[in-house]
């Protein structure tokens, strides 16, 4: 009869390094070495990672005391005068062009020929200069001016039949008022 081997003990981590093959072995000992391989080399990334954020951090710091020593120390004073003109000059051309030619656009029938435009931007006006077949193609025009939603009022100013053209059309010249742009 064949032995038999039993074993009643319980097993330890002893009986287990005595039981275990050299491929097992082999392969644990790679994956350790690997382990360590990575942990040096993410080690080493991490050090260039902090020495370039203090690189950069030095660099911020000496670019800010750069810019304070370039800001200029005394503040010039501007003339009423001079400081007046920029601001106007600023206003005529803040003027809402793209609103007012829309407006003007979508009022004017084919029948009207506006001749000139004067913006005034700080009374925020438009004096204009039209010309019309006829009286009644004058009021409606004005009409329709006063219905748009982008000026506030619509005057006339003065009319005049011009007896030199062939057609005798009506001269008239108007004003048109738009409200404070809103914020």
């Amino acid at each position: 009869m064949s032995r038999l081997h039993i074993e009643f003990a319980a097993r330890d981590w002893r009986y287990a390094l005595a039981d275990t093959r050299w491929p097992s072995w082999l392969m644990a000992i790679a994956g350790l070495s690997l382990c360590v391989f990575l942990a040096l080399h993410i080690q080493s990334k991490w050090k260039t990672v902090q020495a370039g954020q203090q690189r950069l951090l030095s660099l911020q710091q000496s670019l800010a005391r750069q810019q304070e020593r370039q800001l200029p120390s005394r503040r010039e004073d501007i003339p009423a005068e001079r400081a007046n003109a920029v601001n106007q000059a600023v206003s005529q051309l803040n003027l809402p062009w793209r609103d007012v030619l829309d407006a003007l656009e979508l009022a004017t029938p084919g029948s009207i020929a506006l001749l000139s435009m004067e913006p005034d931007a700080v009374k925020r006006t438009l004096k204009c200069v039209a010309e019309a077949r006829d009286g009644e193609a004058m009021l409606a025009y004005l009409e329709q001016l006063k219905r748009a939603e982008f000026f506030d009022s619509v005057v006339l100013l003065r009319h005049e039949l011009v007896e030199k053209d062939p057609g005798k059309p009506i001269r008239f010249q108007f004003d048109a008022h738009w409200p404070m742009a809103k914020p």
